[in-house]
């Protein structure tokens, strides 16, 4: 997969936090029998794990040197899908279900985008905060719970296909012959 996919993928995630967001201020989700706002928050939510597991990889590759960032970038990823299928299976009841398989992927997630972090600062081919910057920003959004979780986590992506653009343009330049 290309450098721009992975930029593309990062915007998409953040864009769809952003709707999640912007929903979730006018009118928050309940737990079961959702209205179409909290149907339309689930889809924007969805479109938002799609892109963070797709722009994962691109983090992933940037450590592909190393096992262990590959390994977490796969972990990760491998929560992201979880989450998706969850919320999939949620948007289609009309309410949360199959929360066992959230917590598990959630937990998923965090686990590989921690061990992600740690791959990347070990590995220091890219920007120290990129690889550490997905965990963050999921850990202070889980923080801030319903007071502007999902803006926080986008602003993450948002940082993240700036700096996967940036990190990447570095590596073509370096690569170039003189």
């Amino acid at each position: 997969m290309s450098a721009r996919r992975y930029f593309k993928a990062s915007f998409a995630a953040a864009a769809g936090y952003l709707v999640v967001a912007a929903i979730s201020v006018v009118k928050p989700q309940p737990d079961n029998h959702w209205n179409a706002a909290g149907r339309a928050l689930e889809a924007a939510f969805i479109v938002g794990l799609v892109g963070s597991a797709v722009a994962i990889a691109g983090v992933t590759a940037m450590l592909s040197r190393r096992p262990l960032g590959t390994r977490a970038g796969r972990l990760a990823q491998i929560g992201f899908v979880g989450l998706t299928v969850s919320s999939v299976a949620s948007l289609i009841k009309g309410g949360n279900t199959l929360g066992p398989v959230f917590v598990l992927s959630l937990l998923a997630t965090l686990v590989g985008l921690l061990l992600l972090g740690i791959a990347g600062l070990r590995e220091g081919l890219v920007a120290r905060w990129l690889p550490v910057l997905p965990f963050a920003t999921m850990l202070i959004g889980i923080a801030l719970a319903e007071h502007g979780r999902c803006a926080v986590i986008a602003a993450g992506w948002i940082a993240m296909a700036l700096g996967l653009f940036s990190t990447t343009t570095s590596l073509q330049r370096a690569a170039a012959p003189a």
